[in-house]
């Protein structure tokens, strides 16, 4: 699974740095956003499973707000602290010739987060 978010992120680092727009942001917040929806999913499994345990009706307003933000920070700083220079270095060595990225489409990247948090909507 983190060789996908990694190919993610490299994708959108290599488009915003041909646009000269702070490229390590960029990358990390569309990550961010789309493990965000993937967690939400997560969680939403593991409410269900459990018979809704972990809904604001069963826990208390604050630490369900405080458990949401907290998992939303946690996210963001492993990818903050994951993607230094050194990784996407390394990361740029590793995909820069990689023939995915003839196979697939910035065009196909860039929806994905939209896809996932809109579909829900749709098949309702």
């Amino acid at each position: 699974m983190m060789r996908f978010f990694d190919y993610i992120f490299y994708r959108m680092y290599s488009f915003y740095k041909k646009k000269d727009y702070i490229p390590e942001v960029m990358g990390i917040g569309f990550l961010w956003f789309l493990q965000n929806i993937l967690m939400a999913y997560a969680i939403s499994i593991v409410t269900s499973l459990t018979n809704d345990f972990f809904t604001s009706e069963n826990l208390s307003k604050e630490v369900y707000k405080t458990g949401t933000f907290a998992m939303m920070a946690a996210i963001f700083l492993f990818n903050y602290l994951r993607y230094r220079k050194t990784k996407i270095d390394e990361l740029i060595k590793q995909y820069e010739k990689s023939p995915w990225n003839k196979r697939v489409k910035l065009w196909m990247i860039f929806p994905i987060p939209f896809i996932l948090f809109f579909a829900p909507m749709v098949l309702w």
